[in-house]
């Protein structure tokens, strides 16, 4: 009779979510911050020989949107470092500090304008701008960001999607969320509802249209390796709701990981070495100005890219 009971308040919490994601979703027009931070870090132990690969990844994103249009201006920051111990290490011995470098300093300003979508890169630091076409630009079709080819420009563009809410009522189902918590609070004077929930980590990904192999980089994943990954991955959802008006003002979500793999399930190519991968990654989106009016313009478009 309890579990009946705790299933059905999980059932009323998800729907007033989706009743809240709807009534967001109807209004005018609204401004947004995105920001995302991940972190993830790829351990290969071969014999007494570790490979260790870090990744950290800084975005931010501020945008205005009114109805299906949306100007945006985004900054994206990657950094990379590996080292290599040839030697066995002394039992509880700390790995070496890695280096992190920076990859890619981005900064791009977007517009997505009755169904076409223009890209300006023409703030991204010089170091990075080799190669980067100048002015406004019709993203047309997928090609390379500048000379070392490590983004693509329909990649960037995917990144509107970041700042709006469409994909998140396909979360709001007893298959994808485990629990849910009420944690009542405030945001910038304004009494919330604040709801925590817990996401079964591969349901929630599906949900999504997010791959779990996207974690590992250029490693090929296996079926199997794929459900041994998210095995005790923590996935959760935070969402603020407005008490008076039943909208939503503000939500993180956040995954953590840290999974021992064979490396059978990836296949002969790393010759037995034990793969250990790290993950973590927070994003928040805070909505603001709800119900106003922007006046977003198509740019002065130079030549299309693609």
């Amino acid at each position: 009779m309890l579990r009946v009971k705790a299933q059905d308040d999980l059932q009323a919490t998800l729907d007033m979510l989706t009743t809240a994601y709807q009534n967001t979703a109807a209004v005018s027009g609204y401004t947004a911050q995105w920001d995302s931070l991940t972190s993830q870090s790829t351990q290969l132990v071969q014999g007494d020989t570790v490979y260790i690969i870090s990744m950290g990844i800084v975005e931010f994103q501020t945008a205005q949107i009114e109805g299906a249009n949306t100007s945006s201006s985004i900054s994206q920051s990657v950094a990379q470092g590996q080292i290599v111990v040839p030697g066995p290490l002394e039992s509880g011995a700390p790995l070496p500090e890695i280096e992190m470098i920076p990859q890619l300093e981005l900064t791009v300003a977007l517009v997505s304008i009755d169904g076409r979508v223009f890209i300006n890169l023409d703030e991204t630091a010089p170091p990075y701008r080799a190669g980067l076409p100048e002015g406004w630009q019709e993203i047309q079709e997928g090609i390379a960001l500048g000379d070392n080819g490590t983004v693509s420009l329909t990649e960037v563009a995917s990144s509107l999607e970041h700042v709006r809410l469409d994909m998140m009522p396909a979360l709001l189902n007893t298959t994808v969320v485990q629990s849910a918590e009420s944690l009542p609070d405030e945001l910038d004077g304004q009494t919330m509802n604040h709801y925590l929930l817990t996401l079964n980590a591969a349901e929630a990904m599906a949900a999504l249209g997010q791959d779990a192999s996207a974690l590992l980089g250029d490693l090929e994943l296996s079926e199997e390796a794929g459900s041994a990954l998210l095995e005790g991955a923590v996935y959760t959802l935070e969402v603020w709701v407005g008490a008076d008006d039943q909208r939503v003002y503000r939500q993180t979500m956040t995954l953590s990981l840290e999974s021992a793999l064979d490396s059978k399930t990836f296949g002969s190519d790393l010759g037995g070495a034990a793969v250990t991968i790290t993950h973590h990654q927070s994003e928040t989106l805070t909505l603001s100005d709800l119900n106003s009016e922007f006046d977003i313009q198509m740019p002065p478009v130079e030549e299309g890219v693609g």
